[in-house]
């Protein structure tokens, strides 16, 4: 698995378990050398970002954290909202399978964090195995009046009414259809327009689509496509669907100018990144104008610029000069 959080090659912290219930998601954060992180004072180590019913969250462990009440140094471990809204959770905190505490109902708000300070030096030490310090995290998203947050800088969704996934699943009395790959996908008008700008202006003008009653997408799938017409009804995309076609998800949310579902493309781009598709993200941010992922896959980049550079023709993916010229500038910092 590729490294979260790269301090030396040898401190490296990872993501070594991630559920994908929409709800409720558990993540184990394997931290490797703890002693020497507890000696050493900092910084804190940060989680890579992960979604829980796309919201966006991280964690980080403070190895020598003051305790409010007694002054003592001990270890922290907080989840950090990283959205610019409200959110409630109950969190539950484990370490190497040992429940250590709950947080119930807890309120916070955005670049805040919910967490517990101290664990004692000497109790960690204990539990530490082959020097690794394992901390689990259960963490629940709590809706309430059924809103759920899509934890980006657009308007709260409400939840589908029972209407209009009736609508969707029944598919009654369709006036349009998308088509891929020789598939069809019956759809209204109206719920196009409402979702995207540019179907509603396609719709209105008149345009060949509008007379056909139909549009075809190219360069996608027919699971993209389909999940691409279904969002249009619930707002929603499956969290295996998303995580496996997001950059897609971000074509499709650029070209049609639907918001929602390019910020949500976006949180699922980030909460997966790996060196792997750092390099294909970043310009996907750039060519999308979408600068959340840009610069989040520029910073894990830079953190991780050794493999970056072990990557053949990795210099010739970057055709924008540009655009080159902004990732040198970044690999160049500390």
């Amino acid at each position: 698995m590729a490294p979260l959080y790269s301090g030396s090659a040898d401190e490296w912290s990872y993501v070594s378990h991630d559920t994908s219930n929409s709800q409720v998601k558990t993540i184990d954060f394997l931290i490797d050398n703890f002693e020497a992180e507890m000696k050493k004072g900092g910084p804190n180590l940060k989680s890579n970002p992960f979604t829980l019913k796309h919201t966006l969250w991280h964690i980080e462990v403070n190895p020598a954290s003051k305790h409010e009440k007694d002054g003592r140094i001990c270890v922290g471990i907080f989840v950090y909202n990283d959205n610019p809204v409200n959110l409630r959770v109950d969190c539950k905190f484990v370490i190497w399978g040992q429940h250590i505490e709950r947080l119930v109902n807890q309120e916070i708000m955005p670049g805040g964090w919910a967490g517990i300070v101290g664990l004692s030096h000497e109790d960690c030490r204990k539990r530490l195995v082959e020097g690794k310090f394992k901390v689990g995290i259960e963490i629940k998203l709590i809706q309430e009046e059924k809103t759920v947050i899509c934890g980006a800088k657009w308007n709260n969704v409400l939840e589908t009414s029972n209407v209009v996934n009736k609508i969707h699943e029944t598919m009654s009395f369709p006036d349009f259809k998308v088509i891929c790959d020789g598939k069809v996908f019956h759809c209204h008008k109206a719920f196009l327009a409402t979702g995207s700008s540019v179907f509603n202006n396609m719709l209105e003008a008149n345009m060949k689509e509008a007379n056909d009653g139909s549009v075809e997408i190219q360069n996608h799938n027919d699971i993209v496509i389909e999940n691409f017409v279904k969002f249009f009804y619930t707002n929603h995309v499956k969290d295996k669907v998303l995580k496996n076609y997001a950059s897609n998800f971000l074509d499709l949310g650029e070209q049609y100018q639907m918001l929602g579902l390019k910020k949500m493309a976006e949180l699922a781009m980030i909460a997966n990144l790996s060196t792997e598709n750092m390099l294909k993200y970043f310009i996907a941010g750039d060519m999308y104008h979408a600068t959340d992922i840009k610069d989040a896959a520029k910073v894990f980049i830079r953190k991780n610029r050794r493999s970056l550079v072990e990557q053949e023709g990795w210099r010739d993916a970057v055709t924008d000069r540009g655009l080159l010229l902004d990732l040198i500038e970044s690999l160049s910092k500390e």
